[in-house]
């Protein structure tokens, strides 16, 4: 009986062992770790039977990431270990002798094999080198005398949240004298915007009515409504426009929550506030009157603003060794393993969609630039010395093009 449980995990990892598997066939990731377990028991000397690796602790739990396609079945398979270069080789070479998964043929190829210690030193040193860098930001200063007052009273802006009303809804202490109030869902969304510096905002609670305070209030203030871009905002929204006096909507980014948006990104959804009288009378028609205001906005922004959204969705796979194919609205379509990218290139090609975007955890090649052209993808970014570099594939096909001419 093969057992994969959490617990088997090397306690001191030397080498990475990474393969690359394509079966003539449907399969799981369970039948190829099955497989692997199954072809070559009794083929190495006990010491280095995979599955008496595993009990001992010196390889780890086999990860598995497949992409079917096409009736075939791409994977890699990821094996840490704390074995000697001798014992490595010889498991990596049985390994590769894996020919089939269930009925269908298979074949196993050996892709690198990471030397963790010598990872782990780039990254200490890379680390490192940024804590120098950035020193200042870490390093306590001390406050002057003179700006101690000023900054105890931005504290308590920041800070200073009320009960308001008999339903002691939570709200930032500005609702009591600005003429303009922001309604949002929750007490985490008031905090959020207090500590951004938005203190005339007011929450409507979790008990699925809109409270009276909140109707009265909107009938007296010019009234904005922030919501969560996803389904719970918009029916939150239905209902306010339903029963309270709202001037403005708001809403943040798709997928995005008010209680976690930076200052910019809360400024940039209240700049974009969409006036109630530019909205139909029919709710019905609300969601697809939103969607075309606050997508056009977002979607101009993204344009003028690549090089920066494309660097931070590169910061979150940055030794990954991975992929993730983007649309023309930045948004992920799907991503993987960088060895499956090759050969997810017909895929692009071949899709009703249309990959816009790939960012990847390495230096691309030339052939797979002329690859990715080719499949119609328009730019292509990665990590170099710690900067993004971006090429305008659209650009590479058409010169290519007028050389040949």
């Amino acid at each position: 009986m093969i057992r994969m449980a959490s617990s088997n995990r090397v306690p001191f990892s030397k080498y990475v062992l990474k393969f690359r598997m394509t079966v003539n066939g449907f399969v799981e990731r369970n039948d190829i770790i099955g497989a692997i377990f199954g072809q070559l028991e009794g083929i190495l000397p006990p010491d280095l039977d995979p599955q008496n690796l595993l009990n001992m602790g010196r390889i780890g739990r086999i990860e598995v990431s497949i992409i079917h396609r096409e009736g075939k079945t791409y994977a890699e398979i990821t094996i840490p270990c704390s074995l000697n270069k001798v014992e490595a080789a010889t498991l990596a070479a049985a390994i590769e002798t894996v020919d089939k998964i269930g009925p269908a043929q298979a074949e196993t190829k050996l892709e690198s094999i990471e030397n963790v210690l010598e990872e782990r030193r780039r990254s200490i040193i890379e680390r490192a080198s940024e804590i120098l860098a950035s020193w200042h930001t870490f390093e306590k200063t001390k406050i002057p005398p003179e700006k101690v007052p000023r900054l105890v009273e931005e504290h308590l802006k920041k800070s200073k949240i009320i009960s308001y009303g008999p339903e002691k809804l939570p709200a930032g202490v500005g609702i009591l004298k600005s003429d303009e109030i922001i309604i949002v869902e929750g007490r985490a969304d008031v905090l959020n915007l207090l500590k951004h510096g938005f203190d005339n905002a007011i929450a409507v609670g979790g008990s699925g009515e809109i409270p009276e305070s909140i109707i009265d209030l909107s009938k007296k203030k010019t009234t904005t409504v922030f919501v969560d871009g996803d389904r719970a905002g918009i029916l939150l929204l239905k209902s306010l426009l339903q029963t309270a006096d709202v001037d403005y909507v708001a809403i943040a980014p798709r997928g995005k929550e008010v209680e976690e948006l930076s200052f910019k990104e809360i400024k940039k959804a209240l700049d974009y506030k969409l006036s109630t009288e530019k909205l139909a009378l029919d709710i019905s028609r609300l969601e697809y009157l939103l969607e075309q205001h606050f997508e056009e906005a977002y979607k101009a922004e993204r344009v003028e603003n690549l090089e920066e959204v494309l660097d931070a969705k590169l910061e979150k796979i940055v030794g990954s060794k991975r992929f993730v194919a983007l649309d023309e609205n930045l948004e992920e379509i799907f991503s993987g393993a960088l060895t499956l990218l090759e050969s997810s290139v017909e895929m692009i090609s071949s899709s009703d969609f249309k990959i816009h975007v790939i960012i990847m955890d390495m230096h691309p090649t030339e052939d797979l630039l002329i690859k990715l052209g080719s499949a119609g993808v328009k730019y292509l970014a990665y990590k170099e010395d710690n900067k993004t570099k971006i090429i305008n594939l659209g650009e590479r096909q058409q010169q290519s093009a007028q050389q040949v001419e």
